[in-house]
């Protein structure tokens, strides 16, 4: 049984992360002053629940992937097939917030903090998809696989072809198969 006061703790860390996400899909700067005020607590209490950036951008990541699905624990195309469409839809849903990590300075280092995670959920696809292929295609299909599965990869499809969220996700899923299927038959 969870305490009151666990259930206050957890409702006000959910309140500063949403006050992340306000902040950040208007294009403010990440601090701790600018959380506060999006979130309608003090500056003290995201200091509480954060001792420092790194942690609050980490846990801003994993609570904006959770919402969106993605579980850097895929490791097969069976488990990251579907998950490409929902994320999509997820962008859709969030779109100024999405459009902001991905032109953000803030954004960027949010990003670039969970790479490693996301680079082996990348690998670990290819190596199901394309096992034994040597180790410079493998890297260079995660890669490729990881720019198109990606917010940048929504946005142009969404803007430059006029895709809704399911016709990108299609795109992308067709996409990496086929790359992984060319690099299959290459081996």
């Amino acid at each position: 049984m969870t305490s009151l006061r666990d259930a206050q703790l957890a409702l006000t860390r959910e309140r500063i992360l949403e006050g992340v996400a306000s902040l950040l899909s208007e294009g403010g700067d990440l601090t701790f002053a600018g959380v506060a005020a999006a979130s309608g607590v003090t500056e003290r209490t995201v200091f509480r629940h954060f001792a420092n950036r790194g942690e609050l951008e980490r846990s801003f990541w994993a609570w904006l992937q959770d919402r969106n699905g993605v579980s850097y624990a895929t490791r097969t195309w069976a488990e990251l097939k579907p998950a490409i469409r929902s994320n999509f839809r997820s962008f859709d849903e969030r779109e100024p917030l999405i459009r902001q990590m991905l032109h953000s300075p803030e954004g960027r280092a949010i990003r670039l903090g969970v790479n490693d995670e996301r680079a082996a959920m990348f690998l670990a696809v290819v190596d199901d998809l394309a096992p034994g292929i040597d180790a410079g295609a493998r890297r260079q299909a995660a890669a490729a696989c990881q720019v198109l599965y990606s917010g940048m990869a929504w946005a142009a499809l969404k803007d430059f072809w006029g895709m809704s969220a399911d016709e990108a996700a299609s795109a992308v899923q067709f996409a990496i198969e086929a790359l992984l299927t060319g690099v299959r038959t290459t081996v």
